[in-house]
């Protein structure tokens, strides 16, 4: 018997039943295979989780991709971090703030992997899907493989808001959307990639704006 320890991590029920039903899918359906729909794991051991208060690592990152939400969002990450900001909220206006700041369309999965992996994936599958081998790109001097990435950016993201009006936060007009083509004009190779922490910074600026409107008389007569 093997005596390797199974990693697990914490697991918010409140915050996977958000993120389920945004995604409009029960917890049978996802208690299916893979090919059916599911994530590959029981309907009882997802149920588990709930009386546990924990979840199997492997599981948690399942549930994350399926429901298209951050693994950090499932395992209440972000609860204590808001909780503590509307400590100072009365009733209403603390529900309708953390209402908000924790609707499960706010942590999209992607948010929660590491960019630079994602980025080389997304190179390599172009390359590979056109039947260029990662070599032949390597073999491009630095300056020419920084063109290449640049020149694909200026056709995809043309595209991208020909189709689709908002991003997957739900904001109009996608405002990152030339981000990735901005990063490879500046980019330079002593400068680190961003901590995920910023995340929490970020979305608070992103929704400033919007979470003012909750403390209007406009929204109080609502």
């Amino acid at each position: 018997m093997s005596n390797r320890k199974i990693k697990k991590d914490d697991f918010k029920w409140e915050r996977f039943m958000d993120a389920k039903k945004r995604a409009k899918v029960t917890i049978q359906q996802l208690g299916k295979s893979v090919d059916e729909g599911g994530v590959g794991w029981s309907e009882k051991t997802i149920r588990r989780a709930k009386h546990d208060g924990e979840i199997r690592h492997e599981l948690l990152e399942a549930l994350a991709k399926r429901l298209d939400v951050t693994s950090d969002y499932l395992a209440g990450e972000y609860d204590q971090f808001f909780e503590q900001i509307a400590d100072g909220f009365n009733g209403k206006q603390k529900e309708a703030y953390l209402k908000v700041m924790l609707a499960p369309e706010r942590y999209p999965y992607h948010l929660g992997q590491n960019k630079t992996k994602l980025y080389d994936a997304y190179m390599d599958g172009i390359l590979m899907l056109h039947d260029i081998a990662r070599r032949q790109y390597e073999e491009l001097s630095p300056e020419t493989q920084r063109q290449f990435a640049l020149e694909i950016e200026q056709v995809v993201c043309p595209v991208i808001s020909k189709y689709f009006d908002c991003d997957a936060m739900g904001r109009k007009g996608i405002p990152e959307l030339y981000r990735i083509e901005a990063e490879i004009v500046s980019y330079g190779p002593e400068e680190p990639e961003a901590p995920n922490d910023l995340l929490r910074c970020s979305t608070l600026d992103r929704f400033e704006e919007r979470m003012k409107y909750f403390f209007t008389e406009e929204h109080k007569e609502k």
